[in-house]
């Protein structure tokens, strides 16, 4: 028998969001950012993590939230995409859970006024929550080319 799809799940503001697993390299506590001019309001900066420099995006930004200060519950999850690594800061990361591919939803007409729901791949109840499924190539799809230069150019 498979198991189920593992995703991490984290807090943005009051919602409930989750990553594929597979795509977390680890998870860090917020580091100094070094900003990076030029690029969208959601890229804070850039931090150096385990000898390598790595963009970092402000989730909730990105998610068309509004940005909060950080906390002390604040984490940095550090993904890797396509062979480029990224950090995408979040308010709480909560656990790891199993959500039955069965149980994953589209987008309902009821998750649509979200600002940014082309973002969101589908939608799970999941623990008496809703759990917004985020895809994360449409996540980075309108920067990794910015990015990408601007490492270059560091």
């Amino acid at each position: 028998m498979e198991s189920d799809p593992q995703y991490l799940l984290f807090q943005l503001a009051t919602d409930c969001y989750a990553l594929d697993i597979d795509c977390v390299e680890w998870i860090i506590h917020l580091p100094a950012l070094t900003p990076m001019p030029e690029t969208p309001l959601y890229v804070v900066g850039t931090a150096t993590l385990r000898g390598k420099v790595v963009p970092v995006l402000d989730l909730r930004q990105r998610c068309g939230l509004p940005a909060s200060a950080s906390t002390p519950a604040t984490r940095v999850v550090v993904v890797q995409l396509v062979g480029q690594t990224l950090g995408l800061i979040v308010d709480d990361v909560t656990s790891v859970s199993g959500i039955p591919a069965a149980a994953v939803e589209p987008v309902a007409a009821r998750v649509q006024h979200m600002p940014e729901p082309r973002l969101v791949a589908g939608v799970a109840w999941h623990n008496d929550r809703l759990v917004f499924l985020l895809d994360l190539a449409q996540v980075t799809s309108d920067c990794t080319g910015v990015l990408l230069e601007g490492l270059s150019a560091a």
